[in-house]
């Protein structure tokens, strides 16, 4: 899942580590992304997790459905 949201509202923290020595790099977008693995057929699922994400008073559209 791709989730879009508003100007540099996510907020993606990496850690990179070389020979003991860890660098903490932050950066900021607006797309967020969620890896969902299922059966096939499954935009049932797409279906449901609109509905949770509205159940939470945060609506969102699902454009777009492939598995």
């Amino acid at each position: 899942m791709i989730l879009l949201t508003e100007e540099e509202a996510v907020t993606t923290t990496t850690f990179n580590s070389l020979k003991g020595a860890s660098k903490k790099e932050i950066s900021y977008g607006n797309l967020f992304f969620l890896g969902l693995s299922s059966q096939k057929q499954n935009e049932y699922l797409g279906v449901e997790i609109q509905k949770a994400f509205k159940n939470a008073g945060i609506p969102i559209q699902k454009t777009h459905w492939y598995d």
